[in-house]
């Protein structure tokens, strides 16, 4: 909900922005970092990218997709060095101000909860996928020797995103870590559709979900925030329902792992998470 979360959450990823510079390269003990600007024929304009090339690149290496990457890739690559992980490439995605855009799948009105900036754009989750899928993997692919197991992580809008790329365009990832995703989006449009979706059987597929508190961190579990109805959980609230779908559609091939985090509320839960996520999908 934009006034309540997407306004305040784009200040939050301005005051974590990791500088980048085109084509500039900096050494690092563990690795190094560069960036890349791309030219999307698909949204007709540059797009600009990180990439942290491990020391350890090789053909058994993971491809990280990190949304969001001007604020969370650094927070993935130190989550990486943190679990002695020195193999995996991470390409940070950057995204801020097109979030609105970019990561919804739906076009929306204006509403008590989106306001209506946030909706004029609203819709172009569709096209967004297609440059990933169409644009970006290729190129990712053909100018780095990584391996082709491909990981999306998601915070948010960007995990609203991620859930729609695993449940509507199957293949493309194989690995998500979804933290807090704003599955409030369209009325919960993606969490109804979950059922039909995860009826299917999918090719072996790793998923991560993060559920942070409410803001006042007065829900003590997901059985506490299922049973509640009102505007308190109203933003965490279908994370649990869809983790739900997830345990109703056991053996469909997608392995679960999931946290709910007591202690953190959505602005403070990435760093933890991702370190969780990381160490599932890794293993």
């Amino acid at each position: 909900m934009r006034s309540l979360r997407c306004g305040l959450y784009g200040a939050f990823l301005v005051a974590l922005l990791v500088p980048t510079h085109r084509a500039a390269v900096a050494g690092q003990a563990t690795g190094r970092t560069t960036s890349f600007t791309l030219h999307s024929a698909i949204l007709n304009e540059d797009r600009g990218f990180q990439v942290y090339i491990p020391p350890e690149l090789g053909p058994g290496s993971k491809v990280i997709y990190v949304l969001d990457g001007q604020a969370q890739f650094k927070t993935v690559v130190d989550a990486l060095h943190a679990l002695g992980e020195h193999r995996h490439l991470v390409i940070g995605i950057g995204n801020i101000w097109l979030r609105d855009r970019d990561y919804t799948p739906t076009k929306v009105s204006p509403s008590a909860s989106i306001d209506a900036a946030a909706a004029a754009v609203s819709g172009g989750g569709e096209r967004f996928v297609a440059h990933l899928e169409h644009e970006l993997l290729p190129y990712v692919e053909s100018h780095y020797p990584g391996g082709s197991s491909r990981i999306l992580i998601g915070h948010s809008l960007g995990g609203l995103l991620a859930v729609n790329v695993l449940l509507n365009h199957p293949g493309v990832f194989g690995r998500f870590i979804v933290i807090d995703p704003s599955l409030w989006w369209d009325n919960g449009r993606l969490v109804t559709d979950a059922d039909a979706r995860l009826r299917r059987s999918f090719a072996p597929t790793a998923v991560f979900l993060a559920i942070a508190n409410a803001k006042n961190k007065d829900r003590n579990d997901v059985d506490a925030v299922r049973s509640d109805t009102t505007e308190n959980t109203a933003l965490i609230r279908p994370s649990v329902l869809l983790l739900d779908q997830f345990k109703a559609h056991q053996g469909n091939g997608i392995a679960l792992g999931w946290r709910y985090y007591k202690d953190q509320e959505h602005m403070t839960v990435f760093v933890p998470a991702v370190k969780d996520g990381l160490a599932f999908v890794l293993r």
